[in-house]
């Protein structure tokens, strides 16, 4: 259950903007910083961001997954997809291998 108890800390306006910059900073509400820095609680080390490249590659690989999916779950209903649209998926995925690399790597134009 959510404490409903407060108390007031009077502070100067540089100082509650340094609080404020360090609880942005720790990604944690400013009452929970000062409550875990009163008590002498180590103050939680905040989640590493996500680089962009990460992301995009992230999206991207969930492509070639969603391709391979598909393509799978036509073979195992008994479907067999054409060569050619075997062809132009394994072209496409092959595609999306590459750009992703280059972008792992900072190459990407």
């Amino acid at each position: 259950m959510p404490s409903k108890n407060y108390f007031k800390v009077y502070a100067s306006h540089a100082d509650l903007d340094s609080i404020h910059a360090i609880a942005a900073a720790q990604r944690l509400p400013v009452s929970r910083l000062a409550r875990d820095a009163i008590l002498g609680r180590p103050i939680p080390t905040p989640p590493a961001a996500i680089p962009a490249i990460n992301r995009a590659a992230y999206s991207d690989l969930g492509l070639v997954g969603n391709n391979l999916n598909q393509i799978a779950r036509r073979l195992n209903q008994g479907s067999s997809p054409e060569a050619d649209e075997l062809r132009l998926a394994i072209t496409k995925l092959a595609g999306a291998l590459k750009t992703i690399r280059a972008e792992l790597l900072g190459t990407r134009t």
